[in-house]
């Protein structure tokens, strides 16, 4: 099977190691500064925070690589 004429392949956690292929960079760099971010706010009033569990979605981006045809 050759890629991308038979088949398609993407990497779900693109790098710099795998920048050639199709797929999703998870964007790490704005992972940590929403944690960051976080963390700061919750330092600065602790008591707001004790019992709140929160959840933050930082989206990844898709990005076109050699590794899948184009639509």
């Amino acid at each position: 099977m050759r890629i991308p004429e038979d088949v398609g392949l993407i990497h779900l956690n693109l790098n710099e190691i795998v920048s050639h292929m199709s797929g999703i960079n998870q964007r790490h760099p704005q992972i940590g500064a929403k944690a960051a971010s976080l963390l700061m706010g919750q330092m600065g009033q602790p008591q707001y925070f004790d019992d709140i569990h929160a959840r933050v979605q930082v989206r990844g981006r898709w990005l076109d690589g050699q590794t899948t045809r184009p639509v």
